[in-house]
């Protein structure tokens, strides 16, 4: 009888270590998983700057043709002038 409850006793503290663990598990499960998401949002935050520099570039782009038309529809202009000049004058 005596022997049988230092077992119940020698089980039961077995129970509370093995909750200790699985609480402990826990706890490192959850600490392993933080950093992850953190370092999701921080991928999510570098993605951003890498978006906007494609538009930012994009744009330029865009602005490098505009410019280019526009010095050739200015080189036009200049060279209807100088035709309607050189018929008007002379």
């Amino acid at each position: 009888m005596i022997a049988g409850l230092f077992e119940f006793i020698a089980g039961v503290s077995l129970l509370i270590a093995g909750v200790s663990l699985l609480i402990a598990g826990v706890s490192l499960l959850i600490a392993g998983v933080s950093p992850l998401i953190a370092g999701l949002f921080e991928f999510i935050a570098g993605i951003s700057p890498l978006i906007a520099g494609l538009f930012g570039f994009i744009a330029g782009v865009s602005g490098i043709i505009a410019g280019k038309s526009r010095i050739i529809a200015d080189l036009g202009i200049l060279a209807e002038i100088q035709v309607v000049s050189n018929w008007t004058c002379g």
